[in-house]
């Protein structure tokens, strides 16, 4: 992001997942909540990729395995 004459680099959190087809797939957040708790962080990657909630539009699954850790 720059502002005047100074770049500022906004935080992510960045999750890593492995797809249907076992290629690295990632879920950036720009808001959350800080400090970030990393057992609530992978609990959380944990439930999306068993909820397969996330699908493309040929029917793969997205977030299928937590890689981050």
């Amino acid at each position: 992001m720059k502002r005047g004459n100074i770049m500022t680099e906004a935080k992510k959190l960045v999750l890593t997942f492995e797809n249907d087809h076992g290629k690295s797939s990632l879920l950036t957040l720009v808001k959350f909540k800080e400090p970030v708790d990393a057992a609530k962080v992978k609990a959380t990657i944990a439930v999306i990729a068993q909820s397969q909630i996330f699908v493309t539009k040929e029917g793969f699954h997205t977030y299928t395995t937590p890689a981050s850790t």
